[in-house]
């Protein structure tokens, strides 16, 4: 669970900007708040903001920092570049190193890792966990002298194994070590981004056994003006033979994006041994 992310001189972002998800003078909606190791955070967040104010740059900094980390034993070989594009509107922030800060909950246990970085080289990079409650040091950085705390001695051989240009959490899960291994799942199992709708049937097929997020989407639906009266979904396993009956006031837009959206239903099915289809009743 993302408690905090944090990021500073990445493209249009010269200072730092920060992605908050924990509930700040919310007692109205405490209900909908999720509570983790004592913590209340938000089930959900909306960037909003004029065109060109750098909604984007703040997703864009968020999947850069996951993918490198995820990625960057296997991409990052001796002479790869940082793949960092810092502020470019002045004369010294592009000689000045990124920063990606998480802070999060997985598995219980709360995580803080960071690293800063230039397109030549790791400047700073650090991995603190809480497994009893205290804040502990698993490992810090400043360019290629680390700190270790716990298990030094395998940690130490790890460190002579990583480049400059990479990051030690990532080479030293693929060395098995635990801690690091346990603070990676995050990123690599609980993290899932989505650029557009392509994502969406499967997910609905995940979900289809779930009248509450069903009941969501037909509300969400409604309340999005389009005219939509009421939704009903049914997800059986059998192939769809070709044209699909719809009431005749349905306008054609909406038969060709309702047929396109089954279809894709269809084609993204998990059950091996038939397709899907989704029927919607609409009162317009």
């Amino acid at each position: 669970m993302l408690i905090e992310f944090r990021f500073k001189n990445y493209r249009s972002f010269r200072d730092e900007a920060v992605l908050s998800m924990e509930a700040v003078g919310l007692s109205s909606f405490k209900k909908s708040l999720i509570e983790q190791n004592k913590m209340k955070l938000l089930p959900g967040a909306a960037i909003y903001g004029k065109n060109g104010g750098g909604k984007s740059n703040v997703i864009r900094a968020f999947w850069l920092g996951v993918q490198f980390i995820r990625n960057a034993q296997r991409i990052q070989h001796e002479k790869a570049s940082m793949p960092v594009v810092p502020f470019l509107l002045d004369d010294y922030s592009a000689n000045n190193p990124t920063e990606f800060a998480f802070d999060y909950i997985a598995d219980g246990i709360k995580y803080w890792y960071s690293f800063e970085a230039t397109k030549e080289k790791i400047i700073r990079e650090s991995l603190y966990h809480a497994p009893k409650g205290q804040k502990a040091l698993v490992f810090s950085r400043e360019q290629q002298k680390f700190n270790f705390t716990e298990d030094k001695a395998r940690r130490k051989l790890i460190s002579e194994t990583v480049a400059e240009n990479q990051l030690f959490f990532s080479v030293a899960c693929t060395m098995n070590d635990a801690v690091c291994t346990k603070a990676m799942k995050w990123f690599r199992e609980d993290i899932f981004f989505s650029r557009d709708y392509t994502d969406i049937p499967q997910q609905l097929l995940e979900y289809s056994g779930d009248s509450n997020m069903l009941n969501a989407i037909s509300e969400y639906a409604k309340a999005a003006d389009f005219g939509i009266e009421e939704m009903q979904f049914e997800i059986e396993n059998k192939e769809i033979d070709g044209a699909i009956d719809f009431p005749e006031n349905i306008p054609e837009g909406m038969k060709s994006a309702l047929t396109s959206f089954i279809q894709i239903l269809s084609e993204t099915s998990n059950n091996s041994e038939g397709k899907v289809t989704c029927s919607h009743h609409l009162n317009l």
